[in-house]
């Protein structure tokens, strides 16, 4: 993701918070989930396991992603979290 799509995604982000009048309880609730889907197309750095350092978890959920699951056939890099769907920012982690 380029720098520029990010920074669209933050002025999306800052015009729900910001912007967008609520009026009721329903409203606050819809904004704050657009703000958090919006927040997970920015990618994190993967978390790095501390108790088993090979493995990488989520920077969100804290969720194993490494591990090969019913979600995938084979280990490939996650570009987003299988159970939060975070995007996951695999650069300069790359082992």
């Amino acid at each position: 993701m380029t720098n520029e799509e990010i920074k669209k995604i933050e002025s999306a982000i800052n015009f729900v918070d910001y912007c967008t009048p609520a009026e009721t309880n329903e409203d606050v609730e819809l904004a704050g989930i657009a703000v958090e889907a919006l927040e997970k197309q920015i990618p994190k750095k993967f978390e790095i396991d501390g108790y088993y350092p090979k493995d990488r978890v989520c920077p969100r959920c804290f969720e194993d992603f490494t591990k090969t699951d019913a979600r995938c056939q084979d280990y490939e890099p996650w570009r987003y979290c299988p159970s939060c769907g975070q995007a996951i920012d695999w650069s300069e982690n790359n082992e």
